[in-house]
């Protein structure tokens, strides 16, 4: 049974759905970019949990000691330091991986340009929470234990890790900023349209006695009921995309960053409250 508000302002005939489909595709960019926030922010941390508390120690063979025997007394003595929680040597591979990216030259198989040349090995360091252990000190141990070492502290760039990420925050936060002002823009846009395609209906009220607070509610109850459609449409659009890529092998997506998107369609209601109300009462004024 229809309501009262749905028998004086029946569907169709208002040519609105061009601002709904622009409406529900602000919706799809703005959960979309949550999402990708939500998982971007979750990886940051995570990242820079794992450097603030590691480092890596690339060790050179001295005299007769070969580089691996080196390498394996450094890892001892690393181990029993305190402050270390952990130290263990890089396999080979991994350890060439790492200094490959560190040399100009053509790599076409993640190994060192020259093969007549191995790596030289590198022992990574997990220190324990807390710890005032640092590259100086480490460099000084294994350096006084007559060793040839070079130890980089990853705390540096977790700090730059940070920087960057303040600075991707912020491009995000303009980002979402610009998609509320659209969608707020569309909204209005799409009940001036509606208000235009029903005066006749507005001047009939006004003159059956109908206050401007009615006939507001009334076109902002229509109106409201279009954004809710288009935005969990375009929200869940935005899961569905999320969900295809971390299920086709993005293993930084995790399921639970799905739910970011969820927040959007919330917003978008109250996007669509305000602007609409804002529109009509401005429309009112002006009708007699």
């Amino acid at each position: 049974m229809k309501s009262r508000s749905q028998a004086i302002l029946p569907h169709g005939g208002e040519r609105v759905w061009p601002h709904i489909a622009t409406f529900a595709f602000l919706s799809f960019l703005a959960a979309l970019l949550a999402v990708a926030a939500v998982a971007g922010s979750r990886l940051v941390v995570d990242f820079a949990e794992r450097l603030q508390g590691s480092a890596t120690v690339v060790v050179h063979g001295a005299g007769l000691e070969s580089p691996d025997a080196a390498a394996a007394r450094a890892t001892e003595i690393l181990a029993g330091t305190k402050g270390v929680a952990r130290a263990w040597m890089l396999a080979p591979q991994r350890a060439d991986a790492l200094v490959a990216g560190l040399i100009d030259g053509d790599l076409t198989d993640g190994r060192l340009p020259s093969t007549d040349s191995a790596g030289p090995p590198i022992i990574a360091v997990s220190f324990a929470p807390g710890a005032a252990t640092n590259a100086a000190s480490l460099n000084h141990l294994l350096r006084s234990d007559g060793l040839t070492v070079a130890v980089d502290d990853h705390r540096i760039w977790s700090s730059r890790l940070w920087q960057a990420a303040a600075i991707t925050a912020a491009v995000v936060t303009l980002a979402w900023l610009a998609l509320f002002l659209a969608a707020t823009l569309v909204m209005r846009l799409a009940t001036r349209r509606v208000l235009q395609v029903r005066k006749d209906l507005v001047r009939l009220l006004h003159v059956s006695g109908a206050s401007d607070g009615y006939i507001a509610g009334m076109f902002r109850a229509r109106i409201g009921s279009y954004a809710a459609l288009a935005a969990f449409g375009g929200a869940a659009v935005a899961v569905i995309v999320a969900a295809t890529c971390r299920y086709a092998g993005a293993p930084e997506l995790a399921w639970t960053d799905l739910a970011a998107a969820l927040c959007w369609p919330a917003i978008a209601v109250a996007v669509s409250v305000s602007a609409t109300t804002g529109a009509t009462r401005a429309v009112l004024k002006l009708t007699p």
